[in-house]
């Protein structure tokens, strides 16, 4: 560590990256697929990326990506909580 410059690995680093500007969905690996118009989740694992579904709601989209985070132990990602 040099200051306050910390290096991580490129996992890390992909895991604590903040939400994109273009989000709509207003949570992490969740977006809206409009060839199925459907959510979709997704999660990204040591550079690869895991399709978890596509769902009618916002909601199951974001339980799925919850529960396959903790089903995993996938303790560096964060659970989101739903906002309605």
């Amino acid at each position: 560590m040099r200051g306050n410059l910390q290096y991580r690995d490129a996992h890390l680093q992909n895991v604590n990256q903040r939400k994109r500007k273009d989000n709509k969905s207003g949570y992490t690996g969740i977006f809206w697929y409009k060839l199925a118009k459907k959510w979709c989740t997704q999660i990204k694992i040591n550079r690869k990326r895991i399709h978890l579904g596509t769902f009618d709601s916002k909601q199951e989209a974001l339980k799925a990506r919850n529960d396959y985070i903790l089903e995993n132990n996938l303790t560096e990602y964060k659970i989101q909580e739903w906002e309605n």
